[in-house]
């Protein structure tokens, strides 16, 4: 598994904050998300929890492309980035 370094940019007015994912990360072959797909984020202990949607929402809700709406059938996944 890649792991790397990286940035929590927390805006000084508060609202949402942004974690980039480093390109060795994203880009190695067990990442286990895909490009605009929707996650869950959440904190658990002193960790940050990202998962896909569980899978009953992504069947309820179709993926629209230009072309084609296709239902998403995949099985939830489960990345810790951040550990403090």
């Amino acid at each position: 598994m890649k792991e790397g370094r990286t940035r929590l940019i927390l805006p000084p007015e508060g609202g949402t904050g942004t974690l980039y994912i480093p390109a060795n990360v994203v880009n190695d072959s067990l990442f286990p998300f895909q490009g605009n797909e929707k996650v869950l984020v959440r904190i658990r202990g002193r960790r940050l929890i990202v998962e896909s949607e569980p899978r009953l929402s992504q069947e309820a809700q179709p993926c629209r492309t230009r072309n084609h709406t296709t239902s998403q059938k995949k099985a939830p996944s489960k990345k810790v980035l951040h550990e403090l």
